[in-house]
């Protein structure tokens, strides 16, 4: 009997299997120095649990599929904040014994992954780093716990990882779309993967480019007499992602407070996928000035009507500019600063991504699968 699901108006139960990129979930928690048991009951935002939340807003229940290196049996654990159900799998035991002397399993080739600093390695070790990422997944019991629940649709993050070719198999073994996201992979250092790769991506259902802001306002003058800064003076401001479970609540404050007390935003990236910093800017009213990098379009849709000005990247004069314009023209500063505020509220916000991901999570597939000897086409992100 699948697991209840919510529904979406009166259509049937719409379920989401969402899976984390990585061999196992602890790879990612330690980094950060989390339990499991942390993870599953208090921790917030990042991508998986701002899908879920986001996907709960448009009616989808979200199982969210850890892989772990520690759990000898399947359990399930709720995560309250978000209403999603944790299922954690443990890791197979094929994979547990080839990868036993590697040393970096997300190594770029095969000497680093066993610790060696030259010759050749015995063709056994070179094989287990070529599929050691293809055997991290429990596919016949990720395929049996998906189908338990009910799931009408699999997200995978990362589509340039070996995750995603294994959840493609599970999806249609069950017949369900499988959907991915790019979450900045961009190279292939096994040939399994390049063989693999490309028809995975042709056969898919949907690519997803896409990122989750949260915006919190302050008082501007509150802000700035708090930091000590003049009211009267323009301030721009250039920051990195704000993420809570890297800096702390203290911290996270802190850097929200300057972004509010600011006038202007600046990125003079050379490189970007799809930032978050330039949507918590935007998201609190900051009129932006940009390099032109991928995603900045995206973002900046409309120019100063989106709240922004790109400039091409790499182009200091410009840049300098573009500043100056609104440095001078405060009436002007001032408006693109609250369509800044509102093209985040209309396109980022949870509500705003629960809708963009609903719509595509309930198509049907877009292209029919390319016969397997013939290239893959082009597909584009959704």
């Amino acid at each position: 009997m699948p697991a209840p699901g919510l529904r979406g108006g009166t259509g049937p139960p719409k379920v989401l299997a969402l899976l984390p990129w990585g061999d196992a979930i602890e790879d990612f928690l330690d980094t950060l120095g989390l339990s499991l048991n942390a993870f599953c009951t208090g921790m917030t935002g990042g991508w998986l649990f701002g899908y879920a939340e986001a996907l709960r807003r448009a009616g989808w229940r979200t199982v969210i599929y850890c892989i772990s290196r520690h759990a000898r049996r399947i359990e399930r654990r709720p995560h309250a904040p978000t209403g999603a159900t944790i299922c954690v799998l443990p890791q197979p035991a094929l994979y547990r014994r080839i990868t036993r002397g590697m040393t970096d399993r997300y190594a770029a080739d095969p000497q680093r992954a066993f610790g060696q600093a030259g010759g050749r390695l015995p063709w056994r070790a070179r094989l287990a780093w070529q599929v050691a990422p293809y055997l991290a997944t429990p596919l016949p019991a990720l395929a049996r716990e998906m189908r338990r629940d009910g799931c009408t649709a699999i997200l995978v993050q990362e589509y340039e990882y070996a995750r995603f070719d294994i959840c493609l198999l599970a999806g249609r073994r069950l017949g369900i779309p499988v959907f991915a996201t790019f979450q900045g992979g961009d190279r292939h250092f096994r040939r399994i993967e390049r063989l693999l790769r490309p028809r995975a991506i042709a056969a898919c259902d949907g690519l997803i480019i896409a990122s989750r802001p949260e915006g919190e306002r302050v008082n501007r003058a509150a802000a700035r007499a708090a930091l000590g800064w003049p009211a009267e003076e323009t301030i721009v401001i250039y920051h990195g992602r704000i993420e809570m479970h890297r800096k702390g609540l203290d911290l996270l404050l802190d850097a929200w407070t300057r972004i509010c007390a600011a006038d202007i935003a600046v990125l003079p990236s050379r490189h970007e996928g799809f930032p978050v910093a330039p949507l918590e800017a935007m998201a609190c009213g900051l009129p932006l000035v940009a390099a032109a990098t991928p995603g900045l379009p995206k973002i900046l849709e409309g120019g100063k009507a989106a709240g922004g000005i790109l400039v091409p990247v790499g182009d200091a004069p410009a840049l300098a500019a573009a500043l100056g314009r609104l440095i001078d023209d405060p009436p002007l500063m001032r408006r693109m600063g609250a369509a800044a505020g509102a093209r985040i509220r209309a396109h980022f916000a949870l509500g705003a991504v629960g809708r963009s991901l609903d719509a595509l999570l309930a198509r049907p597939a877009a292209l029919p699968p390319p016969p397997p000897n013939n290239p893959a086409p082009d597909r584009q992100p959704a």
